[in-house]
């Protein structure tokens, strides 16, 4: 603490050169990351005197005097450090957000100051003895950095407290309505709109003189400059990818007269680019919704997904709203797969209800009886699926094309069934009324919708408290500087959570892993799982690891693609790839293949699981996974892992031909399916073993994870148990010569199609299997996919894995005739 005030000291004794203040306010600023730090500083008044001496001595440097304010590249650098240091001084810290607000100057220094910047912003004004601009990046740092110090200030604002009471509106006085239009349309850094939305929100958030007045006054103009900067939401939901954005406009459509005014005032529209994009974003993000039911111990987690699906239930609220004018509902009724996304997601929502008690979907009996302070208003996707309705009962009015593709998506007897309440039983008769609205004769029904009925009761819990720990705004970092790598953002960034997920599991339940990284083996990777679920009748929990680019394509492809009957029996965790925080990070990453030896740290990672089949991304099942999940059973007490030889005879043996390191003898193992009880592997210390051998055997190591596999088991021979190489079939087992006599006599289950074959012409009995897997459609009879295979499998006779056809259907054929 000692070397915290003695960099105050040092700013103190420097003031009259406010350049050499940089390197201690840095210094400063980073010691603040430090809860204990942002302590002591609360404690320590002379410390703030200091900070408000240095706001002074900057204000009266910007003062015009004798010409015009000097903003020039080197203040701009100071008072980045100087916001940046207010900024993390309010982390989680209400004794420095109530000295800040008390000691008048600081606050009146920091808004004067900024005003000047944004001055000096407008006019690009000339400084400097060498007559140069401002550097437009020094002076956007500036500004941003001072936006995230008023966004801290509001953030969690609690206006019990006397002395907070009046900031809210104060922050309101200062940006209301001219620089919040500037700001929100500032197109030089997107981070600042970003900023500059989050204050927005958190100004209008529970903002009664906003609901009560301004929407009041039509002819008012500040409600034209209030609805300019709703038209400018519109653009920058788009533009900036703000979440807060659209959580703004989401407030604006719940204020009583705001839908009035918006639709009355000829200056704003919302055009057909605003409109695709909110339907693309919705579809995009649907899935997110259901993360919620998930099961997890993580508080974190469970915050990212409530976090997620609230974000989705106010885009959905926002769909409803829109919808619900007759002047925009044309915009939205050409888009088929909107219609089919809604009536998919009440169809998954359907099935959550049914089978998993604790869902959050699980049917109320009577809304009416529900108030406030219930458990159930206070769900973050409460009225969810009654505004899926009500979008749906929007989009086919008076619309024959959205009518035929609401019947062909069966959505007519999903609509009408959902009578649970008196709300429910409104917006679906609604639904099925403007269903009928233009009958097969073409005169129209005398059935009208009515609007804006119940408009109140539809959607999210008017008083919005079920947002209550993501509204509160905690304005953090959105640079990458060294200096703002540690600012708590976790409360909003709620598009980011590292795990998505679907449905519930429980110890029983089979768990099958696979790691994609890249688009490469994307396509190829959910024919896998299909494959598996295809085979299996049992419930399948499916745990992904892939990288921020495959997350939501992996998760949309899953719900969008698998039907209903399919996903009422799997769940699934979609996680981004991670490796220790250790020197050899990157190295891990590239080991052998993208993200390959990310099984290696799976007992770390999936610290709640006790076992989990692993595979590769080319892996095809021809069996059910309950048959190789049985071999768990025969793994005696120190086993903790069943894998394959990777050959079958020393002839083909890589590793007895080549190896340069230890290996498991007599042939080595194969990797590419592994069953591990990561309980077992755990209570080994599986992860400590890791790091050294990669340090030894680094030069020697050629296919990565599975040498370092290979290596462990080489010295822990009695904690691994050999399967055949019928549940492993690789090209290497028929290229030269049939040599897998399990498969020979009961059939392939599991077909690995290593080295590319699935997506070359090298093997073509082993691209047969995969393209009857990849055409196959769900809903078939599995002999139409045997079938398919035998058919496909004829034409590789000239080839010797083709010549061995009978073993690659033999266990499919097998089973579907015990079956």
């Amino acid at each position: 603490m000692d070397v915290l005030d003695n960099k105050f000291r040092l700013i103190e004794d420097n003031l009259d050169h406010l350049s050499s203040l940089d390197v201690h306010l840095e210094a400063i600023t980073i010691a603040l990351k430090e809860e204990a730090n942002r302590h002591h500083l609360s404690q320590t008044r002379d410390n703030w005197r200091i900070v408000s001496l240095v706001l002074t001595r900057i204000r009266h440097h910007l003062t015009p005097q004798d010409s015009s304010p000097r903003v020039d590249h080197t203040l701009c650098q100071t008072l980045s450090h100087v916001f940046r240091l207010l900024r993390n001084s309010l982390v989680n810290c209400l004794p420095n957000k109530l000295l800040i607000v008390t000691n008048g100057s600081i606050l009146e220094d920091s808004i004067y100051i900024f005003n000047e910047l944004i001055d000096c912003h407008k006019s690009a004004q000339k400084v400097d003895d060498n007559e140069d601009f401002v550097p437009k990046e020094a002076l956007i740092e500036a500004i941003k950095c001072c936006l995230q110090f008023f966004a801290n200030l509001l953030s969690g604002l609690d206006e019990t407290i006397q002395e907070l009471s009046q900031l809210r509106h104060q922050m309101w006085t200062l940006f209301a309505f001219d620089l919040f239009r500037y700001l929100l349309d500032l197109e030089d850094d997107k981070s600042v709109v970003l900023i500059s939305s989050m204050i927005f929100y958190s100004c209008i958030r529970n903002n009664s003189y906003i609901e009560n007045n301004l929407f009041e006054t039509n002819q008012s103009e500040d409600l034209e400059k209030m609805l300019t900067i709703c038209q400018l939401l519109l653009d920058q939901i788009e533009s900036s990818e703000s979440e807060w954005c659209l959580w703004s406009l989401q407030l604006f459509l719940k204020f009583k007269n705001f839908l009035n005014a918006f639709y009355n005032m000829k200056t704003i529209e919302v055009n057909d680019t605003n409109v695709r994009y909110l339907c693309q974003l919705f579809k995009q993000n649907i899935s997110d919704v259901f993360a919620i039911d998930s099961q997890t111990d993580d508080k974190q987690s469970e915050e990212n997904n409530i976090s997620n699906a609230t974000h989705v239930s106010k885009l959905l609220s926002i769909l409803c709203e829109l919808t619900a004018n007759e002047s925009l509902l044309c915009r939205f009724q050409t888009d088929r797969q909107l219609v089919k996304c809604l009536v998919d997601t009440l169809k998954t929502i359907q099935l959550l209800s049914k089978s998993q008690d604790s869902s959050h979907f699980k049917s109320i009996p009577q809304l009416k009886q529900i108030n406030e302070t219930d458990s159930e208003s206070q769900n973050p996707v409460f009225g969810f699926k009654r505004d899926l309705i009500r979008v749906i009962g929007n989009l086919v009015y008076k619309c024959p094309q959205m009518q035929d593709w609401l019947r062909e998506f069966d959505g007519i007897p999903l609509v009408v069934k959902h009578h649970q309440s008196h709300q429910l039983i409104h917006w679906s008769t609604t639904t099925a009324a403007n269903h009928q609205l233009i009958p097969p004769d073409g005169h129209e029904s005398p059935h009208k919708l009515t609007i804006s009925e119940d408009v109140q009761d539809i959607g999210l819990n008017s008083n919005d408290k079920s947002v209550k720990s993501t509204a509160d705004l905690n304005v953090m970092d959105t640079d990458v500087d060294a200096n703002d790598d540690l600012i708590d953002d976790s409360s909003h960034r709620v598009n980011n959570s590292s795990v998505l997920r679907f449905g519930g599991y429980d110890r029983q339940t089979m768990k099958i892993v696979i790691t994609v990284c890249g688009n490469q083996t994307l396509r190829q990777s959910l024919i896998t799982l299909k494959s598996a679920v295809l085979m299996t009748k049992s419930r399948l929990h499916l745990i992904v690891m892939t990288d921020e680019y495959n997350r939501r394509i992996i998760s949309r492809a899953i719900l969008n693609e698998w039907p209903n009957d399919v996903l009422s029996r799997i769940s699934y965790e979609i996680h981004l790839v991670s490796f220790p925080n250790t020197m050899n990070a990157e190295e891990w990453k590239k080991l052998f293949k993208l993200c390959a030896a990310q099984r290696l740290f799976l007992p770390d990672i999936l610290k709640d699981i006790d076992s989990v089949l692993y595979v590769d991304t080319d892996v095809l099942f021809l069996t059910p996974v309950d048959q190789i999940w049985s071999v768990f059973d025969r793994m005696n007490g120190s086993q903790m892992a069943a894998m394959s030889p990777e050959s079958e005879d020393f002839a083909s043996s890589w590793y007895y031909r080549f190896a340069k390191h230890p290996y498991v003898e007599r042939l080595g193992i194969n990797s590419g399916v592994m069953l591990m009880n990561l309980t077992r592997m755990r209570d080994f210390h599986w992860t400590d073993y890791l790091e050294p051998y990669l340090s030894q055997y680094r030069l020697s190591i050629v296919w990565g994870d599975q040498d370092i596999i290979n290596i462990i088991f080489h010295y822990n021979t009695d904690k691994l148990y050999l399967f055949g190489c019928h549940w492993n079939y690789r090209p290497d087992h028929c290229i030269y010569t049939r040599v897998c006599k399990e498969a020979e006599r009961e059939g392939v289950h599991i077909l690995h199609g290593n080295r590319g074959v699935f997506q070359s012409e090298k093997q073509p009995a082993f691209r047969a299997i995969y393209e009857a897997f990849r055409d196959f459609e769900f809903g078939t009879d599995l002999s139409v996919l045997l079938n398919t295979m035998k058919t496909s499998l004829e034409k590789t006779t000239n080839t010797n894995c083709g010549k061995a056809s009978h073993s690659f259907t033999l266990a499919l054929e097998t089973y579907l005739n015990n079956n």
